[in-house]
């Protein structure tokens, strides 16, 4: 931060310090409550009162961004007049560096007021793409466009629970009409801590991956890997 003192206007370092989730990967019947959501939650409902500039920029502590990032994020809000939420692309991560993991932005199936289906974009392109939904690791917005989509936003579903809270969040943004804007030419790594050092999950990693509401069994299939990404109209 100490670097590009002056260069923006306002520039945060945000630790809430506050409690985090009390769940460990593997234990069962974790409630909403336990999980690490809640804090992430609470934390993103207070950007809007630390921010001091209309236009913001959030990267996370965990994602590692291309030298241009910035020019770029600020351009494509330009384009649009300051009316979108654009974001780069990362994929998920994992302690097992085989693993397969998909990309944080999404096309959504819904069937009234449930997403039914879920599927991961594939990385193969670098062009800028409308899209349903995307994860907050990387991005630019408004302070305006930001609260309205928590505004009257029920973002904790029991029937999807594995969803984050920035699917519901953004998925409402582009109910609303406002561009949920992917650029993949901004392709950042995604930090993973490991004993033998920091694991840098790229998208290049990621394959399509649909998640899909079995309505028979009252339940999810989550993470299948697909050849093709489905677009969902």
């Amino acid at each position: 931060m100490k670097t590009y003192e002056g260069v923006f206007a306002s520039m945060r370092l945000y630790c809430s310090y506050r409690e985090g989730g009390k769940c460990l990967k593997g234990m069962k019947n974790v409630g909403w409550e336990d999980t690490k959501l809640v804090p992430i939650m609470e934390m993103y409902m207070n950007y809007t009162k630390l921010i001091k500039t209309e236009v913001f920029i959030n990267i996370e502590d965990d994602t590692y961004c291309p030298p241009e990032t910035i020019i770029k994020l600020l351009e494509t809000m330009e384009e649009y007049g300051n009316k979108a939420f654009v974001t780069g692309i990362e994929s998920s991560r994992d302690s097992d560096p085989d693993k397969q993991v998909c990309l944080g932005v999404y096309w959504l199936k819904w069937k009234d007021d449930m997403i039914v289906e879920k599927c991961a974009l594939s990385p193969k392109r670098y062009n800028k793409v409308r899209v349903h939904a995307c994860g907050h690791y990387c991005f630019a917005t408004t302070k305006e466009i930001w609260d309205l989509g928590f505004k009257d936003n029920v973002l904790y579903h029991e029937y999807v629970m594995h969803f984050a809270i920035d699917v519901h969040h953004t998925a409402r943004l582009n109910n609303l009409g406002i561009p949920v804007i992917a650029d993949f030419s901004i392709r950042c790594a995604h930090m993973h801590p490991d004993p033998k050092g920091v694991i840098f999950w790229r998208p290049s990693k990621a394959v399509p991956m649909l998640d899909y509401w079995i309505e028979k069994y009252n339940t999810w299939a989550i993470c299948i890997p697909l050849k093709e990404e489905i677009k969902f109209e």
